[in-house]
């Protein structure tokens, strides 16, 4: 299937094709789509990795994604790591973007301060008002201010400890979990 409105996008001696001036049918993506498809290759467009139950993108006109080997590889003695960018390196040898502090030469983090790394205020950072930590994994928050989601299936613990009567009150091995009723001495079944 031919596009009249793609072409051929050389980047360093590859292939890649693209529509021009056709934008991506997810709502709010603003990026164009790859030839013979209606999304841009982060949703979906283009070839797919040809690995085992992988659904990364296939790179560079390989029929695998960086993972399973396809794209261009680090030029450095015996690492097998993807190139990043339009450099040979990976980023442990020097490829991709690094940190414009002075006298600075890590990988530069996306989001937060243009083109630094993270000591230097680069990456997403903390919501929390005054914390100035770095966000973790998909989350607006740090670890200190991350708050884990509720499983419903567990039931609510508390940290207060009933004991069933007196003879039990020398064995602080055998204590139930729960809140106490306020008639009865006994804990309240919860979940």
């Amino acid at each position: 299937m031919t596009n009249p409105t793609s072409k051929n996008a050389m980047r360093n001696g590859s292939s890649v094709r693209v529509s021009l001036g056709i934008t991506c049918s997810v709502p709010d993506c603003k990026k164009r789509v790859r030839t013979g498809s209606y999304f841009c290759i982060n949703h979906g467009g283009g070839l797919r990795c040809t690995h085992p139950r992988c659904k990364a993108a296939a790179r560079d006109g390989s029929l695998h994604c960086i993972k399973h080997g396809g794209g261009r590889r680090c030029a450095a003695n015996n690492c097998g790591k993807g190139a990043v960018g339009n450099t040979d390196l990976c980023k442990t040898h020097g490829g991709g973007r690094r940190c414009l502090h002075p006298n600075c030469g890590a990988p530069a983090r996306s989001g937060g301060k243009v083109q630094m790394c993270q000591r230097h205020g680069g990456g997403k950072r903390c919501k929390v008002e005054g914390c100035d930590r770095v966000a973790a994994a998909r989350s607006d928050h740090c670890t200190l201010h991350r708050k884990p989601a509720a499983s419903p299936a567990e039931p609510q613990v508390t940290s207060e400890p009933v004991l069933l009567d007196e003879r039990w009150a020398e064995a602080p091995w055998f204590i139930l979990d729960g809140p106490l009723s306020e008639e009865r001495e006994e804990p309240v079944k919860t979940g």
